[in-house]
């Protein structure tokens, strides 16, 4: 138990640590493939031209390829006008006055102090004091109050009561009611208040003025004296009395930042502005210093002389469409989320910009760069939305390679997804070339759409046009050339390809007809069975037909084990032990697989081999060895089963059933449609349950359809036929 459980644990451990290493490993070769295209892309190379300085002669006609705008000294009027709203935008600054705020608290510690004082001397009658304090502080006060004040023990918490109120006064800022007034007439609503080394917007309604202090300060005190009106209305007198505003204007502040504002404002140059296709140099006309900046900026813009911020503009732009075509295929094509496919996307991009790079920096036209046999490749040897995904991107990054190149990004995807749509379902050659002939014609009739839309001469966008069709040959020529050699370096299985295999005058083929015919022929009949099953839940059918012919080709070495091949009533398993039997049966598998990798069949085509029995049960063995046990041996029915894998994929799956469908069809007798009905809903419902169907995604629904496609097609291979009369002998007429 102990040595099982160490088991289990190293065996977690190593799958734990596959995972880690294919993580790094996908993302090694991720950062790998976009550093790769960011390389591509930036690499050194100026764009086709004459190297042309002031006073030369051009050569050739010169036009502007995107829209652009160059420096022509600086414009003094517009440069002062935004000056002089940048210097008007700055607000009135206004400032906490510190010396206020002193004077704030020095009224409030000078009545305290002489409150304290008071007690000490002999008081004067009720008139005198009161007219004593409001010669001193202006302060107007009942003989009652001032007597609570000269009496009360809690002086010390009333000075610090009010020192408190008036910290959150002075802190908020009180500004003056005119001042308020003043700013209402100007219609401005908020005002920056200079405090805590910082500016803060404050509107007029949040900042305390004169008018609404005495509410503000009423309720603070109702806090703290709920039910002594006295002292209350003492404190509130005393505070009023004290207060002052301490929020002012602050010229030399308002003033500086005005200036900052203004100095911030950068001159405004004159623009002399060039539209696409705009004739920049004629051909024989010298060369002055106004065209030679026009160039420069072209050049600039071509080869990315923004230095480092373009860099990294382009490596943001790779790395999201990167993870972005991630995150589509790990979503809704998990298939191909391996290194094998991903290091295929990533070659074929980086061919294409590569050729790219290698067209704009020569004289040809940019037209001619072949994006649509790359979208192409992608389409036949990988997945038709993926091409469409990459074919996006492509001609968004081809377009800003050229410079702006929004014209020719339009012309490219119109001319891919043509070709695209011509290949869905491809079964021959053939369709390449008519691909070929779409983006051909599709390239010249955009090219010469947008030329009319941008109103450019005849002899312009006519000669643009011809290389848009040279441009969906060689994307004809290169598909045709490549397409074979990334067949053969990534094994990959197309549809081609696969109708190449379905010759059954295969080596392989032909050699189970002779050794194994009863084999063969039943593996036409699962090649039809799967073929119209794949067809009707979406599955790639060619694929499953093919597969179904080699499926059972491990039966050619020993094939008079098997019934289908046996013409003699005794079965030569009669002689053997079940186990014995049982090895003959289950070794027909691992001899198929090594048959298709000995003829160089694909591996898709091998995946099916192995799985079409997936970890199913050789029933009848494992019965007779039941059957035949002496009462002291325990028979392990994980013996009887194939080794497996359980099907990966629909298509291996459906081999699976039609293999399994088929097979028990010929146990009937006198074969009816109900019959036939119940046998193949026993037969599918009976490897469910095995749980056979486990690792593929299969539903409930397609495994319904699947069904009714084998009833269907098993029902017309066993109809029943009308007895025709014996021909009579003319001697019975």
């Amino acid at each position: 138990m102990k040595n099982t459980k160490m088991k289990e644990i190293s065996v977690k451990k190593q799958i734990i640590n596959k995972a880690i290493l294919n993580r790094f490993i996908y993302c090694s070769l991720a950062v790998f493939i976009i550093l790769a295209i960011c390389f591509v892309i930036v690499w050194g190379g100026r764009p086709y031209r004459e190297k042309l300085n002031e006073g030369d002669i051009s050569m050739k006609n010169i036009y502007a390829p995107f829209d652009f705008s160059v420096k022509d000294g600086v414009d003094k009027e517009t440069t002062a006008k935004l000056k002089q709203q940048a210097y008007q935008q700055v607000k009135d600054i206004y400032a906490i006055d510190k010396k206020a705020s002193e004077r704030i608290y020095g009224k409030l510690n000078n009545f305290f102090d002489k409150i304290i004082d008071l007690r000490k001397k002999e008081l004067p009658n009720e008139e005198n004091l009161a007219e004593l304090l409001y010669k001193e502080f202006n302060l107007k006060l009942a003989f009652r109050q001032i007597s609570m004040l000269l009496e009360t023990e809690r002086l010390e918490d009333l000075h610090k009561i009010g020192k408190d109120i008036l910290q959150y006064v002075i802190e908020a800022g009180l500004i003056a009611d005119s001042t308020i007034q003043e700013l209402n007439n100007k219609d401005i609503n908020s005002i920056l208040v200079y405090k805590d080394n910082k500016l803060e917007e404050v509107g007029l309604k949040d900042i305390l003025s004169e008018d609404i202090i005495g509410e503000f300060v009423r309720d603070k005190l109702i806090k703290h004296f709920p039910d002594d009106k006295v002292i209350r209305d003492a404190m509130f007198s005393l505070i009023i009395a004290v207060v002052e505003p301490n929020v002012r204007f602050d010229s030399d502040m308002t003033q500086q930042k005005k200036e900052e504002a203004e100095s911030k404002v950068l001159p405004v140059y004159k623009r002399v502005f060039v539209k696409q296709n705009e004739q920049i140099v004629e051909r024989g006309q010298r060369v002055n210093k106004k065209q030679i900046k026009l160039l420069s900026t072209i050049d600039q813009v071509q080869q990315g002389e923004n230095g480092v911020e373009y860099i990294l503009g382009i490596g943001a732009i790779v790395v999201l469409f990167a993870l972005s075509l991630l995150l589509f295929i790990y979503i809704y094509h998990q298939s191909f989320f391996n290194i094998n496919s991903l290091l295929l996307m990533g070659l074929l991009i980086l061919f294409l910009l590569g050729v790219a790079k290698a067209i704009i920096v020569s004289p040809l036209s940019s037209y001619l760069i072949p994006l649509a046999s790359v979208s192409m490749l992608i389409a036949i040897l990988l997945n038709f939305h993926l091409a469409i995904f990459v074919t996006i991107f492509l001609s968004f990054i081809t377009g800003l390679m050229v410079g702006n190149g929004l014209t020719i990004a339009i012309v490219f995807f119109i001319g891919s997804v043509f070709s695209l749509f011509m290949l869905r379902n491809i079964r021959s050659r053939v369709k390449i070339l008519k691909a070929t002939l779409i983006v051909s014609s599709v390239n010249f009739i955009a090219i010469v759409a947008l030329g009319y839309f941008q109103n450019l001469d005849y002899e312009t966008f006519f000669t643009q046009s011809l290389w848009g069709i040279g441009n969906g040959f060689l994307s004809g020529l290169l598909v045709m050339g490549l397409l074979p050699i990334f067949e053969y370096v990534f094994n990959i299985t197309t549809d081609i390809s696969l109708l190449e295999l379905s010759d059954l005058n295969h080596p392989l083929l032909k050699e189970m007809i002779l050794k194994a015919p009863g084999t063969y022929h039943h593996s036409l009949i699962v090649g039809n069975l799967s073929e119209a099953a794949c067809e009707a839940i979406g599955a790639n059918f060619l694929l499953a037909r093919v597969a179904s012919y080699f499926h059972d080709i491990g039966k050619i070495d020993k094939a008079e084990y098997f019934s289908e091949n046996q013409i003699q009533s005794q079965s030569k398993h009669d002689k053997l032990t079940p186990d014995m039997s049982k090895l003959i049966i289950i070794k027909h598998v691992k001899k198929g697989i090594d048959l298709a990798k000995k003829f160089k069949l694909k591996q898709s085509i091998i995946d099916i081999i192995a799985q079409h029995h997936g970890t199913g049960l050789v029933f009848y063995f494992f019965k007779r060895a039941l059957d035949e046990k002496m009462d002291e041996v325990e028979i392990d029915e994980e013996y009887y089963r194939y080794p497996g894998p359980k099907p990966q994929t629909r298509e291996a799956a459906v081999v699976l059933l039609a293999d399994s469908v088929e097979a028990a069809s010929r146990a009937l007798s006198g074969p009816t449609p109900s019959s036939i009905k119940s046998l193949v809903r026993k037969v599918i419902n009976n490897k469910f349950i095995d749980g056979q169907l486990d690792e593929c995604n299969l539903t409930l629904k397609e495994l319904n359809k699947i069904a009714e496609v084998f009833i269907r097609i098993l029902t017309g291979v066993f109809h029943s036929r009308i007895e025709y009369p014996e021909e009579l002998n003319k001697e019975e007429l």
